[in-house]
């Protein structure tokens, strides 16, 4: 066994391992997203009118993940609560995750529903892109 036989091996092996991670980090991912901590254990901050945030964020890569809340009646429920995306490099954002509650805060029974998982640029000097540069800039990216 030569060195260029364990030089070959090696970089199969390193290959090998490589695919099958990134075969898994949508799934890593994923668990991540559902075993973080759920709206019922989260402490609200109001924003305005019916909406409140979570400033319990989630920080993977250079994506940060907030919890927001809708607490008013709509087709989800009493009061909706979506998980929301920040790509701090892109400054664009996505729903990852939306439920339905029964009762008012983020109460009762739930119903989760599939967000359509798009990613929406947020324009300069709107709302949505500055919330989204302090959420960032509060993760330290």
């Amino acid at each position: 066994m030569g060195p260029l036989f364990a030089k070959n091996l090696f970089q199969k092996f390193t290959l090998s391992v490589h695919n099958v991670c990134m075969k898994f980090l949508p799934l890593a991912l994923l668990l991540t997203l559902l075993l973080s901590p759920s709206v019922a254990s989260a402490e609200w901050k109001h924003m305005k009118g019916n909406h409140y945030i979570d400033l319990d964020d989630t920080v993977v890569g250079y994506s940060v993940f907030i919890w927001f809340l809708n607490n008013s009646r709509n087709v989800w429920g009493q009061s909706v609560s979506k998980r929301r995306e920040y790509d701090c490099i892109l400054m664009r954002d996505r729903v990852v995750a939306i439920t339905g509650w029964s009762g008012a805060m983020g109460t009762g029974t739930p119903k989760r529903f599939s967000p359509s998982m798009e990613w929406q640029h947020l324009n300069p000097g709107s709302f949505h892109y500055k919330l989204g540069k302090s959420i960032c800039s509060r993760a330290g990216l």
